[in-house]
């Protein structure tokens, strides 16, 4: 067999294939608040196909995640609680929902601590470059802190831990509740959502801050961003 008849690749494409279907209007998922939010408006109206590279990459993270788990439910000096589980926090008109990676007790200076985690699978073999968490990470992890809750205990702290996918290198940062943070990640939220509602098209914070600019390499709606493109309400 040459391959020409048969592609064995198509069995893992076929396997992971899936159509985008688009978010909610008043639904809105932690992972996504620091992410431009032009990019989300543009999520709820113009569906995608993702590429067939990024479904593979996102299986790879699964994959990732449940070696963190295996981790965390043999260990002896911590406690697994739940994992993936679904939460959802009312702001106003709109909701932020999600679901949690992991939570865990540790005991920590003596005091047993209620923390969350987040795992980000990178790619490559490092985490040497990693110096500090991402701001949409931390973003994210604010609504999964306000959100958890055990035995009457809030959690207060939350470890955000980079693997890379190719060694399992790793690198964690310990993140702490800040209403801050949490207002700001509500107010990124709030400023989408009236966008959504309102129809109208919400400025290009990665197109226009040459830092942020990466972003739009990865971008499925490039083209339509770059025409200041805005869809009709369906």
């Amino acid at each position: 067999m040459d391959g020409s008849d048969f592609n064995f690749s198509d069995l893992i494409d076929d396997f992971l294939k899936t159509k985008n279907n688009s978010p909610k209007i008043g639904v809105y998922w932690p992972s996504e608040i620091g992410a431009c939010i032009r990019q989300s408006y543009y999520k709820r109206f113009l569906p995608h196909e993702m590429p067939k590279e990024k479904l593979r990459m996102f299986k790879s993270a699964d994959l990732v995640h449940g070696f963190i788990r295996e981790v965390l439910s043999s260990s002896n000096k911590v406690k697994l609680l739940s994992w993936e589980k679904p939460f959802s926090i009312i702001c106003d008109d709109f909701e932020i929902s999600g679901r949690l990676d992991d939570v865990i007790i540790a005991e920590i200076a003596g005091r047993e601590e209620l923390i969350v985690i987040e795992v980000k699978s990178i790619s490559g073999k490092s985490v040497a470059h990693i110096s500090a968490p991402k701001i949409d990470h931390v973003y994210q992890v604010h609504p999964y802190l306000r959100a958890t809750r055990y035995e009457g205990r809030s959690a207060s702290i939350a470890v955000i831990w980079y693997i890379a996918r190719d060694t399992y290198a790793d690198r964690f940062f310990t993140v702490f509740y800040d209403q801050r943070v949490m207002d700001a990640a509500i107010a990124r939220v709030k400023t989408l959502h009236g966008h959504l509602i309102k129809h109208t098209l919400p400025p290009a914070e990665a197109k226009n801050f040459p830092h942020e600019s990466w972003r739009c390499w990865f971008c499925p709606f490039e083209r339509e961003c770059r025409a200041d493109y805005n869809p009709e309400m369906k």
